[in-house]
């Protein structure tokens, strides 16, 4: 479906959360399919393009107070188990994934901080809650 055109990276799982290392597809469309390196399941998607809508009609561009008003009267939002607050842009659907909409994808983190209702999403993430620590 999203072809052969993509290159490819590996990330070491130095933190033990997928329990393999990952190898990263990333497309040129700007979707990136992560894939367990042992076990060949697909462990997350992430979409930086406004190409691609979640179902609710989300995308790439749309402000925090957008995802905020469509996502939290339909989801739970994730609480962190370490700090026990709530990560903000980070939605639990049923099936055990967590929806995660990134506002400041250059820092590295998916945890937001300091958005504001003007604020982007410059990336969407879909992975398994059972991920994150």
């Amino acid at each position: 479906m999203l072809g052969k055109n993509y290159s490819e990276t590996t990330e070491t799982d130095d933190t033990g959360s997928f329990g393999e290392d990952i190898i990263v597809r990333n497309y040129n469309n700007g979707i990136a399919v992560s894939i367990g390196k042992t076990s060949g399941k697909v462990v997350r998607i992430s979409a930086s393009s406004s190409d691609f809508k979640t179902e609710s009609g989300i995308k790439v561009g749309d402000t925090f107070k957008t995802v905020s008003e469509t996502f939290k009267s339909k989801y739970k939002e994730a609480v962190s188990r370490q700090t026990n607050k709530t990560l903000e842009g980070w939605f639990l659907m049923e099936d055990g994934t967590v929806m995660i909409f990134d506002f400041k994808k250059e820092d590295g983190s998916m945890v937001n901080e300091n958005i504001k209702d003007d604020s982007k999403v410059e990336e969407i993430i879909l992975s398994y809650w059972k991920y994150f620590d």
